[in-house]
């Protein structure tokens, strides 16, 4: 068998030999080199010195429990994540932050505080002192946010659950073919230029696709296509062997190519350009771990395998369209090289949401995602205040920053096969009105004007689909949440989230601080789930909302199901006002529609329950977000 072995497995041998990969340790001592030029180098080097401290924690541990050991392989699957991410990032010469910095930097903080409360020294031994049964949920917690991590940032593919063989074979085959076709690929053109690459990337959603499946299925059908998993795993280990691993060293040509880019770019004149960062709204905003799996699939199909230029997303408000503008930040990283989220509460009196604006800033953010532009747009203006060359109207800033570079660099491309670079503007509804008809009229010229390799994804309140749509809608791939045929998957994507919701509580039943009475049989918990379903009148922040007050109503209530659902919709009501009864009317009937359609689909389950890795990352990980209320 073929597959990767555990850190038990490793340590077989003897304690304290868990240590970081030789790849790591490379990327390490050339990142603490490059810190003065990478301004992101000192985050990656404090991620992989945490890593190697769980290490070293654990490797001084005797008689580790079983949970532990789980929550170090997910440590370990980090580790060998962020290297080929990092590969990635450099490879493409993509200049901007890694976005999961901070997320994963305090999840390892987090980890390394719980190992260390629960262990203590004795004569030179570290040995495990905590509660078996908190220790247990705090690990399963922990190792539920690393995997929503993983799904967050790209490392591992959503899929919906995976319940036929035939169909996790097929998804299986398929993966392993491209990755052979690739690793043939790299094999013929050396280690080195666009086969490179483009190995890495393949490598990347190989790997993501596999870990994605796993965690789709139950282990039972895992074990039933065990063959097949294991051929995969040793594709990708080959093709993980076969890429140049030294591309993050001090002397090798990727990275000095790398660090000489980020050197210019600290000088260039397109620093004079509208700057604009999407980090902290992109980070800011999360999807629930296996919703919008079939909406990111529709995604996924439009950047692949379509000339489309662009992807309309429209929907009704808090529906979740800017958290899935996020998600796919997120997800594409490199390939998504400009970005930019209108936003009515900065006001229209300042300049963000203009036009003219969104395209500075969008050429400013490809010049840190994309070398050649950069270097494109300095020769272009003679290395002067580009700002100060552009008159402030709208079309000549899209005319000499996004048309004839954009054209001048990848048109070459179009008889070649060119992976898609994106650009994605969010809540274009929030533009400020007196720009519509120009931001329409940029669209119009966005599908006509520019390579098909570049893309162009949108988003937008579903009363203004028509006002911003381009004229020729047969070059434009949608997904209309308020269509009947995304309304019910729509729906499907909340319940899911609020039943891992009250699988959360239910989880917490067997705690002495949990309520008594917080078991329900099948009717009443159906009921409830009724009641909750329809008081999220079919928006996510309503959702989120009515199952954070429901949490508190039932500890309040000593586990009283429908008292807390009526109690807990109160102050929802009084903040609204009519808006929410308003919307929870205009609701019922999509409601129905999809209970006549779904049935009950989607179950209540508490961790101990589930065959679905999923599910339990679902809900450990809003289990101890209503911890976090609850104390």
């Amino acid at each position: 068998m073929c597959s990767c072995r555990s850190v038990r497995g490793r340590m077989a041998g003897g304690r304290g030999q868990v240590t970081l990969e030789a790849s790591s340790r490379g990327v390490v001592d050339a990142l603490e080199s490059a810190q003065q030029d990478i301004a992101w180098a000192a985050d990656i080097v404090k991620i992989f010195q945490s890593i190697e401290h769980v290490h070293a924690a654990f490797s001084d541990v005797a008689d580790v429990p079983e949970s532990m050991w789980a929550l170090l392989d997910k440590t370990k699957e980090l580790e060998r994540y962020v290297i080929i991410d990092l590969q990635r990032h450099l490879a493409t010469g993509n200049g901007r932050p890694p976005y999961y910095l901070s997320t994963m930097q305090n999840l390892l903080g987090t980890t390394l505080t719980m190992l260390h409360e629960n262990t203590t020294q004795t004569n030179g031994i570290r040995q495990f002192t905590g509660k078996q049964g908190a220790v247990i949920k705090d690990c399963d917690h922990l190792g539920a946010e690393i995997q929503a991590m993983f799904l967050e940032y790209g490392f591992c593919q959503s899929f919906e659950a995976l319940t036929d063989i035939g169909e996790i074979s097929r998804r299986l085959s398929t993966i392993n073919e491209r990755m052979e076709n690739t690793e043939q690929t790299l094999l013929k053109a050396g280690d080195g230029g666009a086969a490179g690459v483009h190995a890495i990337i393949d490598l990347h959603e190989g790997l993501a696709q596999q870990h994605g499946i796993q965690q789709a299925a139950t282990y039972d059908n895992i074990t039933k296509v065990t063959a097949l998993y294991d051929k995969l795993t040793c594709t990708l280990t080959r093709l993980e062997n076969n890429i140049c691993t030294n591309n993050i060293a001090e002397d090798s040509q990727v990275f000095n190519t790398y660090i000489q880019n980020q050197r210019e770019l600290k000088n260039t004149s397109t620093r004079s350009l509208y700057q604009y960062d999407a980090t902290e709204t992109i980070n800011g905003i999360k999807i629930h771990p296996g919703t919008r799996a079939w909406l990111l699939e529709i995604v996924n199909k439009w950047f692949h395998n379509t000339k489309k230029s662009i992807f309309f997303l429209s929907g009704k408000r808090g529906t979740g369209k800017t958290a899935l503008a996020a998600q796919i930040c997120k997800l594409y990283g490199s390939d998504v090289v400009g970005s930019y989220f209108f936003d009515s509460s900065l006001g229209n009196s300042g300049p963000h949401n203009h036009v003219d604006s969104m395209l500075q800033a969008l050429a400013a953010d490809m010049c840190r995602t994309l070398p050649e532009y950069a270097q494109h747009l300095e020769e272009k203006f003679n290395r002067q205040n580009i700002r100060e060359q552009l008159t402030g109207q709208w079309q000549e800033t899209y005319r000499k920053l996004i048309k004839e570079p954009l054209n001048a660099l990848y048109s070459c491309r179009e008889k070649r096969k060119s992976r898609r670079k994106v650009l994605l503007i969010d809540a274009v509804d929030e533009c400020n009105q007196s720009d519509w008809s120009n931001l329409t009229t940029f669209f119009n010229l966005f599908m006509h004007d520019l390579p098909s390799c570049i893309g162009l994804v949108l988003t937008v309140r579903a009363r203004h689909m028509a006002a911003t749509m381009p004229a020729d809608e047969d070059l434009v791939e949608s997904a209309r949440l308020e269509d009947r045929a995304c309304m019910n998957r729509h729906i499907k994507d909340i319940e899911i989230y609020m039943s891992s919701s009250m699988g959360a509580i239910l989880s917490g039943e067997d705690e002495a601080a949990a309520p008594s009475r917080a078991k329900a049989d099948e009717y009443t918990l159906q009921n409830t789930m009724d009641e909750l379903l329809k008081n999220s009148a079919g928006r996510f922040d309503y959702a989120i909302e009515v199952m954070e007050s429901f949490a508190k109503e039932m500890g309040r209530s000593q586990g009283q199901f429908l008292s807390s659902v009526k109690k807990s919709i109160n102050p929802i009501r009084k903040a609204y006002s009519t808006e929410f009864d308003n919307r929870t009317a205009e609701f019922a009937s999509p409601f129905r529609s999809y209970r006549d359609r779904e049935g009950r689909s989607v179950t209540v389950r508490v961790m101990r329950q589930s065959l679905y890795p999923m599910d339990k990352t679902r809900v450990a990980l809003i289990r101890g977000r209503h911890k976090e209320l609850h104390s």
